[in-house]
């Protein structure tokens, strides 16, 4: 194999898993229309509020300038609101990727895991209900029954 092979495979693995990691399109507009925004009511703000200055200079009756202070308050709230829901709907659409990646992750590697690591396990992935005396592997769902009588997600006796 050459080295530009090598390179071609290379970047054919890095664009595979590129394209694993991004969001569904539905999610990924959704905030970037929200950055539009963000960023319109910022230069919005920019404007208004130079207009605002430049025409308060001239010192006129309050009257005259009061929509452009409403308009600066306006766009200064729309700009930071935008900001913040563009932030919150981004991440969460990068999030929900990670965690589907994940699991997708983990589902491939319980079978690869030396024996008795997967046993026990349902269509869901997680350990079956078990009690506390599965030694020292801890179990994540809840041992009400047995005789510690915890109902925590961790088993305190499986230390």
């Amino acid at each position: 194999m050459s080295g530009s092979e090598t390179v071609a495979t290379d970047r054919d693995r890095t664009r595979r898993i590129l394209r694993l990691a991004l969001p569904p399109a539905r999610r990924l507009w959704a905030a970037i229309a929200l950055g539009a925004l963000s960023g319109g009511s910022a230069v919005a703000l920019l404007g208004v509020s130079a207009w605002l200055i430049t025409r308060a200079s001239e010192q006129p009756a309050l009257l005259y300038i009061s929509m452009a202070v409403v308009g600066v308050r306006a766009f200064a709230l729309g700009r930071a609101f935008f900001r913040y829901l563009e932030r919150l709907v981004g991440h969460d659409a990068a999030f929900r990727r990670l965690g589907d990646i994940r699991a997708d992750l983990f589902a491939r590697l319980v079978p690869l895991g030396p024996d008795g690591v997967g046993a026990g396990e349902g269509a869901t992935g997680r350990p079956a209900a078990a009690s506390c005396s599965r030694g020292w592997r801890t179990t994540w769902t809840s041992c009400p029954t047995s005789r510690c009588g915890s109902s925590s997600r961790w088993c305190p006796e499986a230390w």
